[in-house]
Parts: C-alpha cells; sequence; structure tokens
C-alpha cells in the first residue's frame, strides 16, 4: 500500500481551523490586565470579555451543541472530541495536567494543544521557575541575551487589543463559514499570522525574569509548530496519547544557495529580481506544505533555505501526492519557478524532542547549485548559434533583440526590466551602483556575521541562567516556608541519591524541597526523575553526573521559543543596521542617519534622436557629458532620462572644483552642503548630447543617439539613502554603501553590538569585513571578495588571561551599564582586548545575575567554586565537550583567570584589480594567508586604535611626511622580513622607534602628542612603535589617503601611490 497525504488535503479546513484556534490559545496574554498582574486571564479572558465583545465570544465559545468549531473538526479522523470543544476550551484548558486528563475532561485535541505548549512554553521555564523575580510597575520585553530597550505601554497594548478583537471578531466569522478554498486560505492565513505577529511580537510570554526574553509571539510560535506537526502525524499514523507517549517531530531542511544563486550577477536591480525568484520559490513551497497539504510549519529561513517542523515520520518524503511522492513535488514546484537554473536539497533529520538537530542542520553546508538538466537542455536545443546569459549563465541570450543587445536571455531581461520599473516608481531607494559611490567614485561592501552555530543548537544557552546560583536564603511560596540554597550542597545531594537510588526525602533535603511532587512525574525514584528530565534532552550522556542535572535546574533552558528568539534577535539586529525590507525607510536605519540623504534625483528632458528604435522603458543609458560617462534611466511615463550618479563625482570629472570640506566642518554638514552645489550644477547642463547604451563589462558600448537637454529638474519626493542593503539575515549582514563612509557604518554596527550584545560578547563573536572599490568594479567580483571574508570563522584565539579589572564602575548614560566591570584581557600572542560588561537589567537597578557570566580555563587564586556565583557547565570551546567547565559571573572572575573569549574581528581589502579578491584567504586559524597574516584581521577593538592613529597623523604631519613615513618603515619590512623576535622589541621595532622619534611632529596648542594623551615621551613612542610594527599605522594611512582620498590638515601634496 502507498502512504498518501491526501487525508491532510481532504481536512484542510478543520487542520487549519485547529491551528488558528492553536495561535489563539495564549490569547489571554495579550492584555494589559496580564501585565498588570491579572495572571488568571491567561486562562479565563474568554469568560472576562467584556460586554462590547459579545459577539467575539460567542465565536470562541460557540453559541450551540456541537459548537460550530466542534462541528468542523469532528471530520477529523483518529480523534475522540467533546461536541463542546471550542476556541475558548482551547484557551481555558491548555495548562490543565495530566489528572484533569484522566478525569475525562480533555479530549484529544486538546491534549495535543496541552503537549504541544508544554514542550513550547513551559519547557522554557524550567523545574525553579517559581523562584524567578517579578517585574515591578515597569515590565520589559528582554532580547536573548538580556538586553531591555524599553518598557511595555500598558495602554498601548489596551488599544491595541480592542483592535484585535475587532479583526477576530471578523476573521471568526469567516472561517465559521467553513467554504475556504485553497487560493482563500492562504490569503487569510497570510493576513491571520501577520496581524498575530505585529501584536504578540509586542509584550511578553511571561513577566518575569528572566523568561521575558521570549515574546508572546516567539512562545505562541512554538506551540503551533509541535501542534501541527502532532495533528499531522494523527491523521497519517493515527493518534497517540501524549500523557502515555512522548511525541517526537523532525525537521526538514529546503537548502538552496541563494548566494550563489544571485552573487554572480551584473547588476543590483539583477541581484534582487533573482533573490525574489527565491523568495517566491521558497514562499510556494510554504504554502503547500504549510496550507495545501497541512503537514508542518515553517520555523526558520536564511539565505541558506527554509527549516519546518514536520512529524515523526521516517519517509514522510515518500508519501504520495497526486501519484508523486512528495520529495519530487516539492523539487517540481522550485523547479517551476526559478526556470531550471536551480534545485534544491532536500534533507530530513532523526526524529528528535530537543534543538540539537536544528542548529546543526542549520550550519550543514549547502552544496553549489545544480541546475535542472532536462529543463536546460530543452532551452539549447532551440538556440541558434546564440551565446551564455551574463547573469543567469545558464540559458541562450535573447531570442529577443533587446535582450540579446544586452548579452541576456529574454527571462532574465523581463527580471531586470520589472525591477527598474518598481524603482523608478517609487525612487525611494536605489539599485545603482554609480548613485552609491562616494564623491572619488569609490564603494564599499560591508559584510557582517555573527557566529550562531552552538547558540542555534542549544549549548550555549547552558551559558545563562534562570536561577541565581548564589548561596542565599530561598522563600519557598509554593512550600511556605525558607531554607538555604548552595550549589555545593546541590551537587552533592544529587551525587548521593543517584548513588544511593532512592526517593528524595529528607536525607537529600536540598533537592527534595527545589523538585515539586508535581514535577516528579509519576516516579518516586530519583534515576526516573533525572531520565525524566534528562533523556531526550542536549545533556543526556551515558554516565548519570550530578552536575548535569544541576545545571538542568538552573539554566536558561534550550526551548524552541527561546531558540527562535536568539535568530530573531540578531536579525533584527541587521534590520536596525539596514533593513532589507524595500518598504522600510533606510534613513531612520542606524546606517542611514550615518550615510546621510541626497539627493533629489533629475529628470533631464530635450528632443531625443535615436539612430533606430526608441528608448526601452526603464533601461539604462548613458549620456556623455564632456568625454564623462553620466548613467540614466528611460522613464516612460516622465518622458525622460532620470539621472542615477553620484552627481558631485561626475562634475569632479568633467573638470568642476566641488567645494573643500573645512578642517572644523561636520562631515554631515559637507555632504549637504556638497549635495547642494552638485544639484545646482547639474541644472545648468544644456546642448546636445550623446547617448549610449551599455553592453556588459569588457566590452565597448554601443552608440544609441543624440538628446537636445532643454532642462533638467528635480523629481519630488525622490530623495534617498545612497547605500543598498543586500543581506541581512539571522547570521549574516551585506551592504553597498559609499567607501568614504563606510567606516562609519563599522563603528556604528560595534557600538550597537557593544550595547546590545555586551553581557554574551564572549561568548557571540561578531566578524565585520570591508571590501573597497571603484564603482565599476565588476559586482560579482566585490561580491566575492565579501563572501571569501565571511569564511574566516571563528578562528582559534579562544583563550585570553585577565590582565585588569577595576572595581565596579559607572556610565549613567546607559541603563544597563550604570554598574559594569571594566577587563582587559591579553592573550598568548600579546593581543589585547577591552570588554566592558554591563551589570544591571534595562531598569537601570535591577542586578543581573543571569547574562553575564564567563567560561574559565584555569585560574591562579581563589576556586570558582569558593567564588558568589559560580557552576559548572558545558563550554564548545573545550577541548573535551563532554567535560564539564566552571561558569562564573562576571562580578566574580579574578586577575590572572585564563577564560574562553571568542573575539570579534575586522578585516578589509581595496580592490584596485579583480584578482586582488583571491588575497583574501585564512587558514585554520582564522588568519589571513600571506603577508597580511602579520596582523589581519583585526581585533575589532582596533577600530578604533586605527582612527586614532589617522587623527593622530593629520593634525601633526603633512601628506608628503605622511607617505614617507609609511613607505620608509613598509620599504624596511619587506628589505628586512622581519621575525616575531625582530617585532618584538627587536630591531625592526627599534627602527620603527627611532624612524618615528626624528618625526618632524607639529606642536599643537596644548604641547607635544605625548603630553596632549597624557603619556611621557618614550611609552608614547613604545606604543606607536608597536603600531607601526602591526602594520596599523600603514593600514590607517591606506584606508583614509589611498581609498578615501583623505588629507592632512597640516598642508601638502596628496600622494598618489
Amino acid at each position: 500500500m502507498v502512504n498518501s497525504l491526501k487525508v491532510l488535503k481532504d481536512n484542510r479546513c478543520a487542520l487549519l481551523l485547529a491551528e488558528i484556534g492553536c495561535w489563539l490559545h495564549m490569547l489571554g496574554k495579550f492584555h494589559e490586565g496580564f501585565l498588570q498582574g491579572n495572571f488568571d486571564l491567561d486562562t479565563q479572558v474568554v469568560e472576562k470579555m467584556e460586554s462590547q465583545y459579545k459577539d467575539l465570544k460567542e465565536l470562541l465559545i460557540g453559541d450551540t451543541q456541537p459548537t460550530w468549531t466542534s462541528d468542523i473538526w469532528q471530520t477529523l479522523p483518529h480523534l475522540n472530541l467533546n461536541p463542546t470543544t471550542s476556541i475558548a476550551t482551547l484557551i481555558k484548558n491548555h495548562t490543565k495536567s495530566k489528572n484533569y486528563k484522566k478525569e475525562k475532561h480533555l479530549d484529544d485535541l486538546e491534549s495535543l494543544l496541552f503537549d504541544a505548549h508544554g514542550r513550547g512554553s513551559w519547557t522554557e521555564k524550567g523545574i525553579l521557575a517559581r523562584f524567578m523575580p517579578p517585574q515591578e510597575s515597569k515590565i520589559y520585553l528582554s532580547s536573548a541575551f538580556g538586553f531591555e530597550k524599553k518598557y511595555i505601554d500598558f495602554s498601548k497594548i489596551g488599544s491595541q487589543r480592542e483592535y484585535l478583537y475587532e479583526l477576530l471578531k471578523n476573521y471568526l466569522n469567516e472561517l465559521r463559514k467553513n467554504k475556504a478554498n485553497l487560493e482563500d486560505w492562504c490569503e487569510f492565513r497570510e493576513n491571520f499570522i501577520n496581524t498575530i505577529t505585529t501584536l504578540f511580537s509586542m509584550t511578553v510570554g511571561d513577566t518575569r525574569r528572566p523568561t521575558n526574553d521570549v515574546s508572546l509571539f516567539d512562545q505562541t510560535a512554538a506551540s503551533v509548530s509541535l501542534f501541527k506537526a502532532a495533528l499531522a502525524h494523527v491523521l497519517l499514523q493515527g493518534f497517540i496519547d501524549p500523557f502515555k507517549s512522548k511525541y517526537h517531530w523532525r525537521f526538514l531542511r529546503v537548502g538552496i544557495n541563494s548566494p550563489a544563486f544571485w552573487s554572480k550577477s551584473p547588476r543590483i536591480g539583477d541581484i534582487f529580481a533573482r533573490k525574489d525568484i527565491i523568495t517566491s520559490a521558497l514562499n510556494q513551497i510554504h504554502n503547500f506544505i504549510e496550507v495545501e497539504y497541512p503537514l508542518g510549519y515553517e520555523i526558520y529561513r536564511d539565505e541558506k533555505g527554509s527549516v519546518f517542523v514536520l512529524p515523526d515520520i521516517q519517509n514522510i518524503l515518500e508519501y504520495n501526492v497526486e501519484d508523486q511522492p512528495l520529495g519530487e513535488r516539492l523539487k517540481r514546484i522550485f523547479q517551476e519557478v526559478v526556470k531550471g537554473e536551480a534545485e534544491i536539497l532536500l534533507d530530513v533529520t532523526e526524529n528528535t524532542r530537543n534543538m540539537l538537530l536544528f542548529g546543526e542542520i542549520i550550519d550543514n553546508d549547502i552544496p553549489e547549485l545544480n541546475t535542472y538538466s532536462e529543463w536546460i537542455r530543452e532551452q539549447w536545443s532551440k538556440a541558434e548559434n546564440r551565446e551564455i546569459c551574463v547573469t543567469c549563465g545558464i540559458r541562450p541570450q535573447g531570442p529577443k533583440y533587446v535582450s540579446i543587445t544586452r548579452n541576456i536571455c529574454d527571462i532574465c531581461e523581463e527580471r531586470r526590466s520589472n525591477r527598474s520599473q518598481e524603482w523608478a516608481e517609487t525612487l525611494t531607494h536605489t539599485i545603482w551602483m554609480d548613485e552609491i559611490s562616494d564623491i572619488n567614485g569609490r564603494i564599499a561592501l560591508v559584510v557582517g556575521q555573527f557566529v550562531l552555530k552552538e547558540w542555534l543548537a542549544g549549548g550555549l544557552l547552558n551559558s545563562i541562567m534562570a536561577f541565581d546560583p548564589e548561596t542565599r536564603q530561598l522563600t519557598d511560596e509554593k512550600r511556605k516556608k525558607q531554607y538555604g540554597f548552595d550549589y555545593g550542597q546541590l551537587t552533592e545531594d544529587i551525587s548521593r541519591v543517584l548513588k544511593s537510588n532512592q526517593t528524595l526525602g529528607r536525607r537529600f533535603a536540598l533537592l527534595d524541597n527545589l523538585i515539586l511532587k508535581g514535577q516528579r512525574g509519576d516516579f518516586s525514584k530519583f534515576q526516573d526523575i533525572y531520565g525524566l528530565y534528562i533523556g531526550d534532552s542536549d545533556l543526556d550522556y551515558s554516565v548519570k553526573e550530578s552536575w548535569r542535572f544541576a545545571l538542568l535546574m538552573l539554566r536558561q533552558q534550550p526551548s524552541f521559543a527561546r531558540i527562535r528568539r536568539i535568530w530573531e534577535t540578531t536579525w533584527k539586529f541587521w534590520q536596525e543596521i539596514l533593513p532589507i525590507d524595500e518598504d522600510a525607510d533606510i534613513s531612520q536605519s542606524k546606517a542611514g542617519k550615518i550615510i546621510g540623504t541626497v539627493g533629489p534625483r533629475l529628470l533631464m528632458k530635450g528632443d531625443i534622436t535615436p539612430h533606430s528604435s526608441t528608448p526601452e522603458p526603464y533601461h539604462a543609458y548613458e549620456i556623455i557629458l564632456d568625454e564623462t560617462k553620466l548613467s540614466v534611466v528611460w522613464d516612460k511615463k516622465r518622458q525622460g532620462f532620470i539621472t542615477v550618479e553620484n552627481p558631485a563625482y561626475i562634475l569632479k570629472l568633467s573638470g568642476r572644483r566641488p567645494p573643500e570640506k573645512t578642517n572644523d566642518e561636520k562631515d554631515s554638514n559637507y555632504q549637504k552642503r556638497l549635495n547642494r552645489w552638485a544639484l545646482s550644477e547639474m541644472k545648468k547642463i544644456k546642448g546636445n548630447l550623446k547617448i549610449e547604451e551599455p553592453v556588459g563589462y569588457g566590452a565597448k558600448d554601443k552608440e544609441w543617439g543624440f538628446i537636445d537637454v532643454k532642462e533638467v529638474e528635480e523629481i519630488p519626493g525622490s530623495k534617498y539613502v545612497p547605500a543598498t542593503p543586500i543581506l541581512a539575515e539571522p547570521s549574516t549582514f551585506m551592504a553597498l554603501v559609499p567607501a568614504d563612509r563606510a567606516l562609519k557604518v563599522v563603528r556604528t554596527i560595534k557600538e550597537k553590538y557593544e550595547r546590545e550584545m555586551g553581557k554574551v560578547k564572549n561568548r557571540l563573536p561578531l566578524n565585520l569585513g570591508v571590501v573597497f572599490t571603484h564603482r565599476h568594479t565588476p559586482l560579482r567580483v566585490i561580491i566575492d571578495a565579501g563572501e571569501r571574508m565571511l569564511q574566516r570563522g571563528i578562528g582559534s584565539r579562544y583563550t585570553w588571561e585577565i590582565k585588569t579589572k577595576p572595581a565596579v564602575s559607572s556610565n549613567p548614560d546607559d541603563p544597563h551599564f550604570k554598574n559594569m566591570v571594566q577587563m582587559r584581557l591579553e592573550n598568548h600572542n600579546g593581543e589585547t582586548v577591552s570588554w566592558n560588561v554591563p551589570l544591571l537589567m534595562g531598569d537601570g537597578t535591577t542586578e543581573d545575575n543571569w547574562y553575564p557570566y564567563v567560561f574559565l580555563k584555569s585560574w591562579k587564586n581563589q576556586h570558582p567554586k569558593d567564588r558568589n556565583r559560580s557552576l559548572k557547565t558545558f563550554c564548545p570551546w573545550n577541548a573535551d565537550e563532554n567535560q564539564a567547565t566552571w561558569l562564573v559571573h562576571a562580578k566574580d572572575v579574578c586577575i590572572g583567570d585564563t577564560i574562553y573569549f571568542t573575539p570579534s574581528t575586522i578585516d578589509f581589502e581595496w580592490l584596485d584589480t579583480s584578482s586582488r579578491r583571491f588575497e583574501i584567504a585564512y587558514n585554520e586559524g582564522g588568519q589571513r594567508q600571506g603577508e597580511k597574516g602579520v596582523c589581519r584581521p583585526y581585533l575589532l577593538d582596533t577600530v578604533e586604535i586605527l582612527e586614532r592613529i589617522w587623527n593622530t597623523l593629520k593634525e601633526t604631519l603633512s601628506n608628503g611626511q605622511i607617505y614617507a613615513l609609511r613607505d620608509l618603515i613598509e620599504r624596511k619590512r619587506k628589505e628586512w622580513n622581519p621575525t616575531k623576535e625582530d617585532c618584538s622589541k627587536g630591531t625592526f621595532w627599534q627602527f620603527c622607534r627611532n624612524t618615528l622619534a626624528v618625526s618632524q611632529w607639529v606642536r599643537l596648542g596644548e604641547g607635544y602628542l605625548w603630553e596632549k594623551e597624557g603619556m611621557g615621551k618614550n611609552l608614547w613612542l613604545d606604543t606607536w612603535a608597536d603600531y607601526a610594527v602591526k602594520g596599523w599605522l600603514s593600514d590607517a594611512i591606506e584606508v583614509h589617503m589611498h581609498i578615501m582620498k583623505e588629507k592632512s590638515e597640516v598642508g601638502g601634496a596628496i600622494h598618489e601611490n
């Protein structure tokens, strides 16, 4: 017998209605009253609804017997349902216990929801949730890493709740009709979930710290994913009572190496068009799995594809869908959208009840693209001596004439035209590299990457506490008594009861007090309780160990909701830097404010004389202006050419002299003044000018005709930020920005990272990179260079010694940093890192006893067990992954401790030629290979040092002196090829020091440089000799003078090397 998914399709309406019920099962938490302490609303919100919501209340409860929802659900096979089951009963009973089930109050649907809610919600709180401190008058929603931005506005929740109730009334009225077809369901469900996502993301699932790190949406979505998979399992293989057997699930990875699909595109617009194709294909698979055949739920998507939760069925991809295996059907869906250009990888994991496999499947490499050979072969069979398309690199060019003239196939030409038209109709963003370039015609690709593997597998949640491990007196409200807590005593109790295989009791008083009777399942012996919690978890191991169970009790639980919150936090981080959503106003983003807006764009009108045909709508052309090419796009509606250039650069090339920046002028003010000058000059353009049509990289542009320019006018509402985000996924960021503002964007990212991820900076490294180049460097070369920078990984600089740790200090500008620990760390290479660890939560008063912890490798003084807050846990950088590692609070580290610390890094490259990108290569330790491996990638802290070096040089030496200093040092480096000893206070170091000492530094108003910086001359020269030896002095000069064309304030001719 062939297994089939037809039963899911036949019961689509009932299954999706059940899913809607699950989305609403915690509706009571979206209530200002819940936030203010009325926690009964969680299950009693329907009963307590005000009279004005009478219609909604009836829809939730059902005004007939059987209820309208139960009437629909009764069609579901293998389920025993009560006629009174409704969305209201799902809300009321989602926290009921096993005993409630025994009393026949829960039917099978409610039992499945209870189990899914437990796995998605209760597991994130853990055994000791009753000791979590409540937030007082103000409730904060925390990030996954302990950053609380702003407290929740109760009045806003109240008004949004009223809005939601009105929408729900309309939504449920529609569902009651039970006549929705597939298209209707797709549209309804998308609108419904978008509403729930927006509103439930505004508030917490739990008001206590530290479980306020999970939003109500995260908590609900986790339950929905497990509930939906379990319900599909029931229909396909029969009902299993979740109170008797544990439901498992599997992850399906729909893998596609999307960067390989779009990164070779010749234009930004082509990149976006090809990204849209991938998104569309994944969306169709999403709708197939979630709606057409309600089988699972998509829990994750990034540049490598999607991940779904599916029922625990080993051969699920072999189940038939209309006489075709599911796996083949999914591949066909994808092929029909991408036109044979790529194939997806389908990978189903083993069954599980934890998140370890999720982290592994996310981290798995996706193979290089494979094309659908049969489809492509058919395309070439019709081609008559045509060349290959320069955009997709797969299909033959044409056959349309306009496609052949641009060296692309008809499919890519249509995608490009559509994207260009969409841009011209809004003009709020840019898809043109010429618009992004700075006044020197240079651009930069800024890339960034969070190393998330261990976080998404849940492993690093073992370094965040849910229960404060400090030795203290506990007040246990559940037991109505007080008793002392001590971590050492806890592990001793666990060890003794494991060895004796006895029941809990007074002999193990602390452990017996901490684990409530209702938390022990039906077990009396601790060996069984240990298995209940540790079995099927990430802590499971062949040997039962006391510290493992203690860790399970104390840690933040790696629940579905919390894992989702982790990648959601990093995704939102990048969105706030430079959002990928075209509807977002990037001028209000962090990078957008730094880069600033330019424009408005200009429209050139006049009499056009083509050599043959009229201009193609929304196609790019070039107008020859004083032997300089001005990029333009023909706008059919406006009947003119839109300029797509940095006008200041074009004017500079054509011989106009742009205004100079004064020494004391702010960059933002200068950019505005420069923009006003450029617009004014551009409007003066008149006369008969030649028009050319770009053919492609490496080919001579084709003369198209002429335009007799009559007027150049501003286009209202066309100001824009000269930047284009290409990727902003949970781990990866990529954006094109003007070269002269790239380092400012990097500093903005660094500042945001240290503020919002400062508590976990030691275990959440951020790698940044900048690729500087000319605006006409092929885009695919630039992208390839950026991707190479993202391949350096975490490196091998794991262990650092704490050199200094001043007493707790204060920064009143940020509530988290009102109390902080300032550490200086040093590794065996002599590299140093500063780490300011915030010690407070977002209210500026609550001590953070949960997030700022440190892995200890070794110690010289006080043993970790004798410190205030310490425990044993896993450390992913410990050579023995099953060996316990001591974890201590940041306040409790000592000078001389050696800690595991994964530093953030930054690298840069100037692509003067396309082949230069091949020099971006890293060894296993994450260091650059070749000459630049001495110092690159830099530690992220080095960015500030490079800026300090440049600011010093430009204030005290002329352009010629700066270049002479650099050239002398770098020439000797090349001649001598100094050893490590030569660079460490040896011959080469002494040469650098002597060279610096005889340089003619200009005396500043407050004295010489060393006096200005509060240092003696000898110490200052020692410090700068180190800068020179490490290559920092040379790199600061290259970035600021050679790449960004900045000049010394002392004067002198610019050096063009």
